[in-house]
């Protein structure tokens, strides 16, 4: 599964060979069952219990705990990839919402020098089938959180947080190809796309 899921999303077939070899090591090591209790505080409970037993699996197994958590994620997008067929969302979608693993695999590789992630918190939303990649941007939707914006918002209203992923160039044309894709697939009442944005990417200091 591994495999396949990382040449469909774009792994390095260095980060797929490894990641093979740890998951072999976690079978090995009889960590299926806690696996699977993760999955079902991930997918079913609110709470962040999952975390808890990724973290015992790394300690039993002396696997990197970035590392378990990656291969836990990619082992969800199984039962992620039936909820969409359920709601009736494609499976284009889903896969470039999926490509979202390697791009957070790329950066936990830059930064720490290890195949996994260090943001295990971040997929959540993407799991519950709450934040999608649409063209070169995500969305997902929140509550307005300011009084309110002219005669457009008021505070409550509902409105779409928009995310940069680290996945290549930034262009006016990708940004408005995304939006006009983000229009099509919520289809807002009365017509209006309300996108919010809090990117480090807009932090003053950086330009």
């Amino acid at each position: 599964m591994i495999k396949t899921f990382g040449e469909k999303t774009g792994f390095p077939p260095e980060a797929i060979g490894f990641l093979e070899e740890q998951f072999c090591i976690l079978q090995q090591k009889e960590m299926m069952n806690s696996l699977y209790a993760a999955m079902d505080h991930f997918f079913c409970e609110t709470d962040e219990k999952y975390l808890d037993v990724l973290q015992e699996i790394a300690e039993k197994t002396g696997i990197h705990r970035m590392t378990v958590d990656m291969i836990f994620l990619i082992l969800c997008t199984k039962p992620l990839f039936y909820l969409y067929r359920q709601k009736g969302l494609g499976e284009e979608l889903f896969w470039d919402t999926m490509c979202d693993l390697k791009y957070k695999l790329m950066e936990c590789k830059e930064v720490y020098n290890v195949w996994g992630t260090f943001v295990t918190r971040w997929f959540r939303r993407f799991y519950l089938c709450e934040r999608f990649k649409l063209g070169r941007l995500q969305y997902e939707t929140v509550a307005f959180g300011c009084a309110a914006y002219r005669d457009v918002l008021k505070e409550g209203d509902t409105v779409y947080n928009c995310h940069i992923p680290s996945s290549g160039a930034l262009t006016p044309e990708a940004v408005m190809d995304s939006l006009r894709r983000a229009h099509e697939f919520y289809r807002p009442e009365g017509g209006v796309l309300p996108v919010v944005c809090y990117s480090w990417l807009l932090y003053p200091p950086y330009q």
